[in-house]
């Protein structure tokens, strides 16, 4: 079980965050329910600190199926997440009692006095989503979104499926701000513009990459692309 400590965040009386190391979690409030966006690593600490940041009946949202983002799902007896991302879940949990729920593109999540909809963001990996509240102009992006730099290399990785997908939300022009699981949040709509450029790059060879100073696991020896303070890991 993994022990890193887990911290609140609280970004405004309806979004908190669970910072637990280089990752983040999301709560966000409503009149009825809450809900938890991703759970990070898990560990001992994740049910006491959410607690601590609500007592209205609670549910979880995957924004995708990877490790740093699934490592508490076990406490829940019910999961969100988009239809492409089950069967990786369950590979990677395959102790998981609980009842996978689709959600997929259009549909919307009712916390009561505020809507989430969900948005299928494919290339990070096939079933990726972010959520929307669309009164506030907030995008909850998971791995989508962020200063990265963002994974695109391995397994279910999908530069072209991410370029469209990165298309559709720089056209939303109701996003103001976003909060994502890694790098500095929250951030704003530009970081899309940022992360265009540097994957349009990458596609069409005019951008060059660096060796990354990080290690990676045996055999993944991808790339570091980067644009400002905005980065794309790929092969």
């Amino acid at each position: 079980m993994d022990q890193t400590p887990i911290s609140i965040v609280h970004y405004s009386e309806r979004v908190a965050a669970l910072k637990q190391g280089g990752v983040r979690s999301f709560v966000v409030t409503g009149s009825q329910r809450a809900l938890l966006i991703d759970t990070g690593f898990g560990g001992p600490q994740l049910a006491e600190r959410l607690a601590q940041v609500t007592t209205l009946p609670l549910d979880l949202l995957l924004t995708h199926s990877d490790g740093d983002h699934t490592g508490g799902a076990s406490l829940f007896e019910r999961i969100y997440l988009h239809p492409a991302e089950m069967d990786r879940l369950r590979e990677r949990l395959p102790e998981l009692q609980a009842t996978l729920l689709p959600v997929q593109e259009g549909d919307t999540l009712d916390l009561g006095d505020l809507q989430l909809q969900v948005l299928h963001t494919p290339g990070h990996t096939p079933g990726s989503i972010c959520l929307l509240e669309a009164q506030q102009g907030e995008l909850f992006s998971g791995d989508t979104v962020s200063h990265g730099p963002v994974f695109l290399f391995g397994p279910g990785r999908d530069a072209a499926l991410y370029a469209s997908s990165l298309e559709r939300l720089g056209g939303m022009a109701g996003i103001r701000r976003i909060y994502c699981c890694h790098g500095p949040c929250p951030i704003g709509p530009e970081v899309i513009g940022e992360l265009r450029a540097c994957l349009a790059g990458i596609l069409d060879g005019t951008l060059q990459g660096t060796v990354p100073e990080r290690e990676f696991g045996a055999g993944a020896q991808p790339l570091l692309y980067s644009i400002g303070k905005t980065g794309i890991y790929a092969p």
